[in-house]
């Protein structure tokens, strides 16, 4: 359905079934836990791999940043030493333009990184409160019709892509 139904040659899927199954596996989740246990150590292992990730990103973001400063300092350079009378002048002007444009635009993208870092770092997984919040999921999910329950996976899930 997501690239057209001539994309897959399987047939459609009843989306009540598979959001019954999701809901059943995750009720089934409190009362494992192994499984938890498990979610919680992928959990960590993914967030220690990402950030390491995301300070190397941060770090090129930082150099570029500091390239831009230093072709906008020889830029103004030239200008101080051949003062605004120069021919080149509207062209040194323009680069500066860009530059500080670009600036803006890594500076925009080094905040949402370190953001992204410190959420990284404070985001903790506790398997007990998970295993406490899927038990109240699981009393939740028993009290709804199947309507209710539906609209509950659409809040979970953007999305089913099955293969």
């Amino acid at each position: 359905m997501k690239l057209d139904q001539s994309a897959c040659r399987s047939r459609a899927v009843n989306a009540k079934a598979i959001e019954k199954i999701v809901l059943e596996r995750l009720s089934h989740l409190a009362s494992d836990p192994a499984t938890v246990k498990e979610i919680v150590e992928r959990t960590k292992a993914l967030q220690n791999h990402e950030l390491p990730e995301k300070m190397k990103e941060l770090g090129q973001l930082e150099k570029k940043l500091r390239g831009l400063d230093e072709q906008a300092k020889n830029l103004i350079a030239v200008l101080a030493e051949h003062g605004t009378k120069t021919g080149q002048c509207k062209s040194i002007v323009d680069q500066l333009t860009t530059i500080e444009a670009a600036k803006l635009e890594f500076i925009e993208g080094l905040t949402l990184l370190g953001q992204e870092i410190q959420l990284l770092k404070t985001k903790q997984v506790n398997a007990d409160l998970l295993v406490q919040n899927l038990r109240q999921l699981d009393a939740v999910i028993n009290e709804l019709n199947s309507d209710e329950q539906s609209d509950l996976m659409h809040l979970f899930i953007d999305g089913i892509t099955y293969d």
